[in-house]
């Protein structure tokens, strides 16, 4: 049974929202991305046939890539060489949609905003392994906590009273107004725009997506270390033994155990398999990944982030714990494109702006630690 182009998406959406998005993940969102692009009405069906046909009786055109009316409009504005265009169409898609956007872009189709999340979670391992969540205004608002940690189930006699201490206890993150990111200026030469086989929609995703990455990924691993207590600092500012890792592992309260992973760069990552033995030269940790082709530490999935400190930095170049803890939340719709054809006029060039609402937390408490930090002095 032949999926549908909606369905193909909202499946990819779920993909995106998974605590742990692996590679293998990775790679079946980025599959039916293609296939949802390629999906297309009668219309277009015939008209690619014909294509097809000409080049057979040898009346070789240049077929456009099929399309979708609402990502045809999106090319357009893309596209557009004049401000009084890139305006207009703004206007139509804001007319159309009965909405706005903060930044005053173009807002954009479904099946852009999937490739862009999806380069952000490529770049950084944070968004892999955060939990990301919409809301549908970025106003403040109050995420509750369960904070059961100490209540525990009894046996009760038979028409005896049940425990009422044991009632859950609810703690809360306070949200403030959500910001508004943006990955700076884009520019692209009008050749690149021009060429139809040119696929200038994927390009500026992961192009922004890179971007709005390094930002809100940096931002992130700053929130979790201001909010995650420090269980290990490293004896050494440039090296980590495997007693540090051991003890960091120890110390995380037992309840998040389960679902531990570690936060690191590669850089890191690849110190700690270079850790040998006092006796025998034989290595501590030794690369190692699991069917997903994730990689390993200690047993347990290592996330990649760029965003951490590194081993020569002063700061906190691991985490350890339940990352799930750590939420991100996207303001629904707000992901948009600002174009502006006459910026870079001079040098043949168009030139583009993201903007993205977003912003999170620990879900912790004083009794209630998901994650754990290791902190070095930095090296000299």
């Amino acid at each position: 049974m032949t999926r549908s182009r909606t369905e193909l998406l909202a499946e990819v959406d779920q993909l995106l929202k998974k605590q742990t998005l692996s590679r293998e993940d990775s790679a079946r969102a980025e599959q039916m991305l293609a296939l949802a692009d390629s999906l297309t009405d009668r219309g277009e069906l015939r008209r690619a046939t014909t294509e097809a046909r000409n080049r057979e009786l040898g009346r070789v055109t240049e077929t456009p890539e099929s399309r979708t009316d609402e990502t045809r409009e999106f090319r357009n504005y893309l596209t557009a060489m004049d401000a009084r265009q890139v305006t207009e169409l703004e206007r139509q898609q804001q007319r159309a949609l009965s909405t706005t956007t903060t930044a005053g872009g173009y807002l954009v189709p479904a099946g852009f905003a999937p490739r862009v999340e999806l380069a952000m979670a490529n770049a950084d391992g944070i968004f892999r392994a955060c939990t990301t969540f919409q809301t549908d205004r970025g106003s403040s608002f109050v995420y509750p906590i369960v904070d059961d940690s100490t209540a525990y189930a009894t046996i009760i006699a038979e028409n005896a009273t049940s425990n009422t201490s044991a009632d859950v206890t609810f703690a809360k993150v306070d949200f403030g107004k959500c910001p508004m990111w943006r990955s700076g200026m884009v520019p692209v030469s009008w050749e690149l725009i021009q060429d139809s086989p040119f696929d200038i929609e994927t390009v500026l995703a992961d192009t922004f997506g890179k971007r709005l990455a390094r930002g809100i990924g940096r931002w992130l691993v700053l929130m979790l270390q201001a909010s995650a207590p420090v269980a290990v600092n490293a004896a050494s500012p440039t090296v980590v033994t495997g007693d540090e890792l051991e003890n960091l592992l120890d110390l995380l309260p037992e309840d998040h155990q389960q679902n531990a992973s570690w936060l690191m760069r590669q850089s890191t990552l690849n110190a700690i398999h270079k850790l040998k033995a006092s006796t025998g030269g034989s290595y501590l940790f030794p690369p190692a990944q699991n069917p997903a082709g994730q990689e390993l530490l200690m047993g347990r999935p290592v996330f990649a982030s760029p965003s951490m400190d590194a081993l020569t930095d002063v700061g906190f170049p691991i985490a350890f714990g339940n990352l799930g803890a750590v939420v991100r939340r996207v303001v629904s719709g707000s992901l948009a494109i600002k174009a502006f054809p006459e910026r870079n006029a001079e040098y043949g060039e168009n030139t583009f702006e993201s903007y993205l609402r977003s912003d999170g937390a620990l879900l912790a408490t004083s009794t209630n630690i998901p994650v754990v930090l290791l902190e070095a002095s930095g090296g000299s």
